[in-house]
């Protein structure tokens, strides 16, 4: 591993053009120079389309404005693949809401290890490190607290650092999948291919954790909930079951899929009584339930609207 080893980071946007000049930002003073910045425009409506144009005028960036919106997954998808064009030592992927410490890239590099699967470590607005998670998913808080390095089972996209060899072997991110769980199911190709991932705890990057428990009351009833659009419902499920079918085998996938629709089962009653958009979410949760043990991906659920079932 040398310092000197070129790096493009890959950073997917959509519509959050305030936060994107912040990324930016970050990613301009990181204490190791970066070769390119790619920006993969995912369709935005806002002035994101304007600002690229004005503020991405220098040999360090690449815009790609997409034609429509094919989701985080289909960003990241089409950013790294993009990449690999130009034969980069590694590459670095983000969304538009991610901060990268100064140093953070530094760090992921020089790390001793020869693991071709870096991340680092998210930092919320609240201060809770988080990133690093266990075989079945839940945080290792204490492990997170230490230093030094951690062998990782899984990841999400935001900051981790691939070789261009690793991406060349097993691929790109799945674009079908649209949004959601596509960095698992990146993650568990990596491990079936036999790589090595390691968390570098002393490389931070902040990053919005997303909203938070709110409160809901209903009939004088109240609940703690941390909803998501109904839409994203969709995607989730169907996607999380997804991911679970395609890496196991046998009778074990009849096992899986039962989990998967008792647990979507067991979240719609809360989410009906208390959420605004409950009834909508339980119909998408059904319906990614039948599309993830069927196979059928791509955009078939956008805000507010289905697209077609064929």
């Amino acid at each position: 591993m040398s310092i000197t080893d070129s790096v493009y980071a890959v950073v997917v946007t959509f519509n959050r053009v305030d936060l994107l000049k912040r990324t930016l930002k970050f990613l301009e003073a990181q204490t190791k120079p970066l070769d390119k910045i790619i920006i993969v425009n995912n369709a935005s409506t806002d002035a994101t389309h304007g600002f690229l144009k004005e503020y991405c005028t220098s040999d360090l960036y690449a815009v790609y404005h997409l034609g429509e919106n094919l989701g985080g997954a289909g960003g990241f998808s089409y950013g790294m693949r993009q990449a690999v064009i130009d034969t980069p030592d590694w590459i670095w992927i983000m969304d538009d809401d991610a901060f990268a410490a100064p140093d953070c890239l530094f760090k992921l590099l020089t790390a001793n290890t020869k693991a071709e699967v870096r991340i680092p470590i998210q930092i919320d607005d609240t201060g809770r490190r988080y990133g690093l998670y266990a075989d079945n998913g839940g945080l290792r808080e204490q492990a997170i607290q230490a230093s030094g390095l951690q062998k990782a089972c899984s990841f999400t996209f935001v900051g981790p650092l691939f070789s261009r060899r690793l991406v060349e072997k097993i691929g790109l991110p799945r674009a079908d999948f649209f949004i959601g769980a596509d960095d698992l199911e990146y993650a568990a190709r990596i491990r079936g291919k036999g790589f090595e991932v390691v968390a570098i705890i002393d490389a931070t990057i902040s990053h919005m954790y997303g909203q938070g428990p709110q409160p809901f009351s209903r009939w004088g009833r109240k609940s703690l909930r941390t909803p998501i659009p109904a839409w994203k419902a969709y995607y989730s499920t169907r996607n999380g079951l997804a991911v679970d079918l395609i890496y196991s085998s046998g009778f074990e996938k009849f096992i899986l899929a039962i989990r998967h629709v008792v647990k979507s089962v067991r979240a719609m009653p809360g989410e009906i009584f208390y959420e605004p958009e409950g009834f909508k979410k339980a119909k998408y949760r059904i319906m990614g339930l039948i599309d993830g043990i069927l196979g059928r991906f791509g955009k078939r659920v956008i805000p507010n609207r289905i697209l077609s079932r064929k």
